[in-house]
This record gives C-alpha cells, sequence and structure tokens, in this order.
C-alpha cells in the first residue's frame, strides 16, 4: 500500500503513462505506464518473473485492474525492438517524478556545499548478481559462477537515510569495475536523474575502480566536485618516504571525535611527477587534484599490504575540494562515508535493484 501510495503521490505512473504513450495500440485497454508499474510493484513484493504479477492481480482493492500476463508479455515484445527510445523515455519520467519529490524535500548528504542548498552526494559502485548461463548478457567471471555486474549511482541521504537509487545500469558479468567509459556514462544518466537546479553541485564518490584521469577529467570538466579512492602505488609510496613526520594530523570519526591511532596528511605537494600515459584519453590529471592519506595501525591480526608503510594501513583518495570548512580530517571522514553505498547494495540487491535494472535495461 506504501509503495501503491508513493508511485500515485510522485506521479510516476502518470508520467509512465505519458511517455509510453506511443507503444499503446489503438485498441489497448490496459495502459503501458500501469502495466510497468504493475511489474515493478510485483518485483518488489519479491516476484521475479511476469507470472508473479499474479500477487498484484490478486488484490484489485489496491492495484486496481491488473494486465494478464500475455497482455504484460505483448507489451514487452513491443517495447524490446525499440529501445533506444524506450529507455530515455521511462528514464525521463522517472526523472520527471523525482522532481516532484525533490521539490518537496532536497536529500542534502553531507555538510552545506559552497552553492545554494547543499551538496548532493552521488555514490558510484559496481555489484554482481547471480543469473543463468542462458540469460542474455550473462557472462563468467572469476568467482565461479554466470553474473550481472550493474553499475549503481545512489544520492546519499545520510547514516540513517536508506538512500535513493538514481541508475541501476545494467552490465555482462565480465563488465570491469575499473571500466572508465562505464563510469562516464553512470554519471551523466544520473545527473540526468536530477532536478536540474540540483546537478551543479553534486559530489561524485566512488572508490578506486572509479580513478582513472578520464573520469576525473570529465567530472571536473562539469565542474563538479569529487572523493575518489585513489590506488597506493609507486608514486604513492614515494611521497610517503618524504612527507615530514609534522605533515600527519589526528585523524577524526563520524561524530567529531578523536580516532584512536589513525592521522591524516595530504600527499600531494610530495607526488613525483607522473609518466605521461600512451594510451588514449587524458594524460595528466585534472588541475586542482589533491591526494589525502590516512594511516592506521592495523587491528590485532590484519595482514599489511606491500602498500602499506611503516607499519601503517595506508589508504588514500582525490578530491578537488577546497575552501573553509574542509580540513583534512572532515574530508577523510566525508570519503569513509562511501562506504553507506555498500549498504544501499546490501538494501536494494534482492529485489529493489532488480527492478531498477528492470528500468534501465532490456524490458
Amino acid at each position: 500500500m506504501l509503495l501503491r501510495q508513493t508511485l500515485r503521490l510522485s506521479g510516476v505512473q502518470r508520467a509512465l503513462s505519458v511517455a509510453l504513450a506511443p507503444w499503446r495500440g489503438g485498441r489497448a485497454i490496459h495502459d503501458p505506464g500501469k502495466i510497468v508499474s504493475d511489474v515493478a510493484t510485483a518485483v518488489a513484493l519479491g516476484g521475479d518473473c511476469l507470472a508473479d504479477l499474479a500477487v498484484v492481480r490478486a488484490q484489485p482493492g489496491i492495484f486496481g485492474p491488473v494486465a494478464s500476463d500475455p497482455t504484460v508479455s505483448r507489451l514487452v515484445s513491443t517495447l524490446a525492438p525499440e529501445l533506444e527510445a524506450v529507455l530515455p523515455a521511462i528514464r525521463r519520467a522517472r526523472a520527471q517524478a523525482r522532481a516532484t519529490v525533490w521539490a518537496r524535500r532536497q536529500p542534502l548528504g553531507a555538510n552545506p556545499g559552497p552553492r545554494s542548498g547543499g551538496q548532493v552526494v552521488v555514490d558510484i559502485d559496481a555489484t554482481l548478481i547471480t543469473a543463468h548461463s542462458d540469460k542474455e548478457n550473462a557472462a563468467p567471471t572469476h568467482k565461479q559462477g554466470f553474473w550481472f555486474a550493474p553499475m549503481c549511482a545512489f544520492v546519499d541521504h545520510g547514516e540513517h537515510g536508506t538512500g535513493e537509487t538514481l541508475v541501476a545500469q545494467l552490465r555482462p558479468g565480465s563488465a570491469s569495475p575499473w571500466n572508465k567509459t562505464d563510469h562516464i556514462t553512470v554519471l551523466d544518466l544520473a545527473l540526468a536523474q536530477q532536478p536540474e537546479q540540483e546537478q551543479a553541485q553534486v559530489l561524485v564518490r566512488t572508490d578506486s575502480g572509479g580513478c582513472s584521469k578520464a573520469f576525473l577529467t570529465h567530472i571536473t570538466e562539469l565542474r563538479l566536485e569529487y572523493s575518489i579512492g585513489f590506488p597506493a602505488h609507486e608514486t604513492v609510496k614515494t611521497a610517503l618516504q618524504t612527507i615530514p613526520a609534522q605533515a600527519w594530523r589526528a585523524a577524526i570519526d563520524s561524530d567529531g571525535h578523536p580516532r584512536d591511532g589513525a592521522q591524516v596528511a595530504e600527499l600531494t605537494a610530495w607526488l613525483p611527477t607522473p609518466v605521461r600515459a600512451t594510451r588514449p584519453g587524458p594524460q595528466d590529471w585534472p588541475p586542482g587534484m589533491r591526494v589525502i592519506a590516512r594511516r592506521e595501525r592495523p587491528h590485532p591480526g590484519a595482514q599489511l599490504r606491500v602498500t602499506d608503510h611503516d607499519g601503517w594501513r595506508i589508504t588514500c583518495f582525490a578530491t578537488n575540494t577546497r575552501g573553509p570548512g574542509w580540513p583534512l580530517d572532515t574530508l577523510e571522514v566525508r570519503h569513509r562515508q562511501r562506504a553507506r553505498a555498500e549498504d544501499r547494495i546490501r538494501g536494494v540487491h534482492r529485489p529493489a535493484l532488480i527492478r531498477n535494472a528492470f528500468a534501465e535495461s532490456t524490458p
């Protein structure tokens, strides 16, 4: 009932009806937008195939008239050959409904930014979904199974929020989590899902899978901010060996209290000039990029990595955020909160991730 009211009040079903009107037959009784909404509802209730729409059909007092299985199959057959037009139409409908909701309550996920209303934090991460080997685009991975590997984008609603799925871009199971083109595509789709007045104040967060010169340059050209995991390669090891001890400052936890045994420092000035890439795309990191490191004594029993230094566990991230109100310890906490994306993925893996993948992939 809550989901049904959300569909109604946000206007998503009405927007879908308008968006999919070109694919409604002249003698059709059931509206395509209503059918798509009903299928999404069935998945949210635990369904994993179109036949599970029977659960929704059995409750007409709540969900109204629901199309038969053959009618739903015919709609899928109608939409599938025209994905290049159908998917943008569905995305526009979702964006329109989101704008209606955000007009009532903007999802602030970080400290107020330099722009009106504050930062909108967008977390991007990839995940794996088990699939039968005969599913289209299912592919084997190193985990000895067949998978899809969607790239997801969420708006962070803070510590106590569930987050908001902007995009779940379906990809083959063999797709790389470091694919720079996929990161760029997902970010562009995520921005298009936000109201226009919010798009200029986005902070993009990813793990080190998103740390490519092409992706960071794309973010910079959009005049957005970023907080991206930075691999601890040789340049970082060199900086750690030359940075003075007094450059390290005490780290803090999410409550603002000192974090025992943890320190932060900016490595930017001590990073050696990297070797210019020979592959296509940007050859240098974007201007204004800062690299910040956190070092922490590993917990008992933890195994140090080859990139760790002098008994410290080292993690790094790159950001272009500057200005008052953003000291190193605050920037480090803000980046560490990117781990909430893992909770978002866990929370929507079954069934909401599949529902969003339905909206972002072959109907």
